[in-house]
């Protein structure tokens, strides 16, 4: 995502590349999962764009596996 806003975040030993750009996001896993990992790590990289960006994700929009995401945010109007 051309001119995103990058975050790194290290969590439970993996490390992982938040892009953030307007309401669109894209989270990226970095390094290797062994097999039935996934479910858990899809379920970080949730919780990792709402903790990141403060904003609520839109499910509907979420598309990608552990590896990758993107989805849009709603985020608070301030």
């Amino acid at each position: 995502m051309w001119g995103a806003k990058r975050h790194d975040v290290t969590r439970d030993g993996r490390q992982y590349a938040l892009f953030q750009k307007g309401n669109q996001v894209e989270i990226i896993r970095l390094g290797w999962a062994a097999h039935g990992e996934h479910q858990a790590i899809r379920a970080t990289m949730i919780e990792i764009i709402q903790q990141v960006t403060a904003c609520r994700l839109v499910e509907r929009t979420l598309q990608g596996d552990s590896g990758e995401m993107r989805a849009r945010v709603a985020c608070p109007r301030k």
